[in-house]
């Protein structure tokens, strides 16, 4: 599962930075993959065997090959919270003659995950090389669209249509679009970021991550648990824990 997704323990409240399979695609998700390469998103069975490891995808399935034949396929688990999607480089098994399958087992015992295949990355790829996460805030704040309307002179109404018209988008669609986010958006924008950055100091082994700046490394994740202090805290004051 994704370094960002944040789990509980199954009797409490599970955090709203928890990330899971999500339950069918959607538009959105399949905009968010076909829009950076790959492929529309499909379900995928889990069907772990003993000795597979959590998080070591490219050995599970390369030990599969070796036993049973077939190829790597080479794409992005997608993952879903309320508040973003991530995209997740991973390595699923296509046995011979069969559907391709995840032979990874998952730490929150998903027994399905959406994958969407990346043409970009062909059988026998160099897993260490791997790109990073890809991540989409889907939580967006109500805009009050209508007051905004209404302040408006008419001389500005007119001026905003015209370029709505210009830019072949609804005069309400242009609008939102320029009215500002809530505390939640800003802090999940940031809170990504930060991951971000942190990816980018880790670098792929054979014997697990290196870290090329330790003390930058410490310092984002000191930041990144004061914004999930507060993204929580905004979530829970919000009523719309799930």
């Amino acid at each position: 599962m994704s370094t960002m997704a944040v789990s509980a323990p199954p009797h409490l409240v599970r955090s709203p930075l928890f990330q899971t399979t999500p339950e069918a695609a959607r538009p959105v998700i399949d905009a968010f993959c076909t829009g950076f390469g790959a492929m529309p998103p499909v379900p995928v069975p889990v069907r772990t065997r003993a000795g597979a490891e959590p998080g070591r995808c490219c050995f599970n399935v390369a030990r599969e090959i070796a036993r049973y034949g077939g190829n790597d396929v080479f794409g992005w688990i997608v993952w879903e919270g309320p508040l973003f999607i991530t995209c997740e480089f991973h390595a699923i098994w296509l046995p011979p003659k069969c559907e391709p399958v995840d032979v990874t087992p998952k730490p929150d015992g998903e027994t399905t995950i959406l994958f969407a295949s990346d043409p970009a990355f062909q059988p026998g790829f160099d897993f260490m090389k791997r790109p990073n996460n890809r991540t989409l805030r889907t939580y967006s704040a109500r805009r009050d669209v209508r007051g905004a309307l209404a302040r408006m002179s008419m001389r500005q109404r007119l001026y905003e249509e015209k370029r709505a018209a210009r830019a072949g988008v609804a005069l309400a669609d242009r609008l939102a679009a320029k009215l500002p986010g809530d505390a939640l958006e800003r802090d999940v924008d940031e809170f990504l970021e930060l991951s971000a950055r942190k990816d980018e100091l880790l670098r792929p082994t054979f014997e697990g991550m290196v870290c090329s700046d330790v003390p930058l490394y410490g310092a984002l994740t000191s930041r990144m648990g004061a914004v999930q202090d507060r993204i929580e805290r905004i979530w829970a004051a919000q009523g719309t824990r799930q």
